[in-house]
């Protein structure tokens, strides 16, 4: 359950159910709840596209299946990127996420390894894009090795990683 931390947050839920009473056969309605997918740095952005981070290209498809999309008059979808943690991680993730890291995403480990990046110490929430999948059709592309290539061709969609010293907190 979303647990909306300013009047930004709170005035998007209940928008949502504002569309959710409007909705008919008249007026159909697709909510789209989409993870991050603003530029970052690439230390952050990777991890985040373990448990709340998005690719724009993503994104993009996400809204063309939900305009193509028949179904229910109201629907709602988070639109992430997939993550390979499970319910039972929750506990770890908030307290040792680099082991979790390590054990479910061993590549990302390695990678962060090689360039010196330390892994989080917690992790506070997982976007699960289950029902952009089932419903619309959708499925993520691209995940945290697209964020690596990216960096490699200097996209301007990754930023240079933060510095242990300049490194924003989560």
């Amino acid at each position: 359950m979303p647990q909306p931390k300013s009047i930004y947050h709170r005035t998007k839920l209940e928008a949502e159910q504002l569309l959710k009473g409007m909705t008919g056969p008249d007026l159909q309605v697709r909510v789209l709840r989409m993870s991050r997918s603003f530029p970052e740095a690439a230390n952050v952005m990777a991890v985040h596209r373990l448990h709340r981070g998005v690719d724009i290209r993503d994104v993009a498809d996400a809204h063309v299946a939900a305009l193509t999309n028949g179904g229910k008059d109201f629907q709602r979808h988070i639109v992430s990127a997939g993550t390979l943690f499970k319910p039972e991680d929750c506990e770890a993730l908030a307290a040792d996420a680099a082991s979790v890291i390590q054990l479910r995403a061993p590549g990302l480990a390695a990678k962060f390894a090689q360039r010196n990046w330390p892994l989080p110490d917690g992790i506070d929430r997982i976007h699960a894009s289950k029902s952009a999948g089932t419903v619309l059709g959708w499925h993520f592309r691209f995940g945290y090795d697209e964020v690596f290539a990216q960096l490699e061709r200097e996209s301007l969609e990754v930023l240079p990683p933060f510095s242990q010293n300049n490194e924003r907190p989560e």
